[in-house]
């Protein structure tokens, strides 16, 4: 095809010439760490691929540096905590993703949730069960 890398990596720029990201490829999947850039120069991302599918952590941080999430993936499943920070660092949501070994990506069932205000303050608490949300509560 022509277009597409099927082997090994690329990195692209930006017009004032700052890189902007770097992807790798095996077999013509993604594979590998991937990494992307504000214009500024500021890291925005980094993520891993295994054959195509998302697979270790995932991280992304706001302009001014500070880290936005961080999350976790296994063969494209998400697996595991996930944080979320406000701009100014303070905690935003906290998800567990209970490993249902399904293999299907679309097919995370349970997880625990809690979210907090810009404030600090815990506003929800829930433990989900998709299908059932009769269980949620709120602060």
């Amino acid at each position: 095809m022509i277009g597409y890398l099927t082997d090994g990596a690329i990195a692209g720029y930006y017009e004032n010439g700052q890189k902007e990201l770097e992807e790798s490829f095996k077999n013509g999947k993604r594979d590998g760490k991937f990494t992307y850039w504000y214009e500024s120069g500021q890291l925005f991302a980094e993520t891993y691929y295994k054959e195509g599918w998302l697979d270790g952590k995932w991280l992304q941080w706001y302009e001014n540096g500070q880290l936005m999430c961080e999350r976790y993936y296994k063969n494209g499943n998400r697996v595991g905590k996930w944080l979320d920070w406000y701009d100014d660092g303070k905690k935003r949501q906290y998800i567990y993703w209970y490993d249902n070994n399904s293999g299907d990506p679309d097919n995370d069932e349970y997880f625990t949730k809690k979210c907090w205000d810009m404030n600090g303050q815990l506003w929800s608490h829930n433990d989900i069960d998709v299908g059932d949300y009769s269980k949620m509560k709120f602060y």
